[in-house]
């Protein structure tokens, strides 16, 4: 059994995400298409525990084809820059209920393949410190009209305003961002490791530093992937969110 029962826990959370599409198809014509990455480490249980490029690669086929079994909506599986961290993909959807619950099982089942390795799953924000990279949950979100087309395939007036009230309600919505004092150490360029394996390893910049927007820039707070080849899929990546949040 992979799963605790978040059906009375989240019933109001569900609730509230489906009043929250119903008003927007209600009042604006519109629904909301969302999808999530969510980046976590392993953290083995001693110093003797070590995890070859094979035992890397099971551990990551085990979590997409249980997590698929059970008919989650991910994508990818990947190994990230951090040492031992990796990301999974969700596939996009407008039922943000079903997401918000693939997610919760997706993290369980990663936690329960972990225990096999003698590994702790962390979705904290920066287990290591300085030491290494942290870990978000980046949110993908954008708009579909009532013929299913994506609205931000065209840098329209709602693309626009969507970005403004993003970033104008930022600092209030910390508080569904992060988990504890300290996450914020997640916002922030420094690392203690040496400049060589740094560049190597990572790109410091790609932590949120900035409340601001940039294309294809990951040092902003809203990043807007680059999708000139293929406008249809234009959105906006939230880069804030901790991966426990």
């Amino acid at each position: 059994m992979f799963f605790n029962d978040f059906s009375a826990e989240y019933k109001d959370l569900e609730s509230i995400l489906k009043n929250i599409q119903d008003l927007l198809k209600e009042e604006f014509a519109i629904t909301a298409i969302m999808s999530f990455e969510l980046e976590f480490f392993l953290l083995p249980e001693s110093s003797k525990v070590t995890l070859s490029n094979e035992q890397s690669s099971e551990f990551l086929a085990s979590v997409k084809e249980i997590a698929l079994n059970h008919g989650l909506k991910i994508g990818s599986v990947t190994e990230e820059v951090g040492e031992l961290q990796y990301e999974v993909n969700f596939k996009h959807g407008a039922d943000l209920g079903k997401l918000a619950q693939d997610l919760l099982k997706t993290k369980e089942i990663i936690i329960n393949i972990a225990k096999s390795y003698a590994c702790k799953a962390s979705f904290a924000a920066k287990p290591h410190g300085d030491k290494d990279v942290g870990s978000g949950m980046h949110t993908h979100l954008s708009f579909s009209d009532s013929d299913q087309e994506n609205i931000f395939q065209e840098k329209n007036e709602l693309f626009y305003q969507s970005i403004a009230g993003l970033l104008e309600n930022l600092p209030a919505s910390m508080l569904f961002f992060i988990t504890d004092q300290s996450d914020f150490a997640r916002f922030s360029a420094k690392f203690s490791i040496n400049k060589a394996e740094l560049r190597y390893r990572c790109n410091a910049t790609n932590a949120p530093v900035n409340i601001s927007w940039g294309t294809n820039n990951r040092t902003t707070a809203l990043r807007i992937p680059d999708s000139y080849q293929e406008p249809k899929m234009r959105r906006i990546e939230h880069r804030v969110p901790a991966s426990n949040a």
